[in-house]
């Protein structure tokens, strides 16, 4: 909620704006072979939804299990992210969930470098990737990171952005 003082993830619901751009996820529960239908529907809702999403970030504390077909799920998701230009980020993966994609090859699909111990790390990156023409137009303004791409683009020397990603990490 950009209104809100303190910043943390929330369901946005209908009444509040979300990036064009990139969409977080929670996943909560198994990603098994009987899951991985739902999870790549919603994948191809956000697809569907917003074109202009290229970047999915999904946080994993909840799931306690990844099995073989919610692993090829992720790989499947990764992919399809990367065709059109972004990338699929895993947030907080468990322990087991992470050596069945690495075992099956799956985590090499997805890319090393897409998963995190953090949301601020996680945005961090994202933040890098987004097309900033987009955001000087955008008028949605969700996040407090918006305001100063509108006036500029950031580079890997702005210490400003990750102190305000920071502050999002709740």
């Amino acid at each position: 909620d950009p209104m809100s003082t303190g910043r943390k993830f929330t369901h946005p619901g209908e009444n509040l704006p979300e990036c064009p751009q990139f969409r977080i996820m929670r996943l909560d529960g198994s990603l098994f072979f009987g899951a991985a239908s739902s999870f790549t529907e919603a994948v191809r809702e956000i697809e569907d939804d917003t074109p202009d999403c290229k970047f999915v970030a999904i946080v994993m504390t909840g799931v306690n299990f990844v099995d073989i077909g919610g692993a090829e799920a992720l790989a499947a998701a990764a992919k399809r992210f990367r065709e059109r230009g972004g990338e699929l980020y895993l947030i907080r993966i468990k322990d087991q969930a992470r050596e069945i994609l690495e075992r099956g090859g799956y985590l090499q699909e997805i890319g090393e470098k897409n998963i995190f111990w953090s949301k601020t790390d996680a945005l961090r990156s994202i933040y890098r990737r987004l097309d900033y023409a987009m955001c000087r137009d955008c008028k949605l303004r969700v996040y407090v990171e918006c305001a100063r791409l509108g006036k500029q683009e950031p580079n890997d020397d702005d210490d400003q952005a990750p102190r305000a990603l920071d502050r999002a990490r709740r």
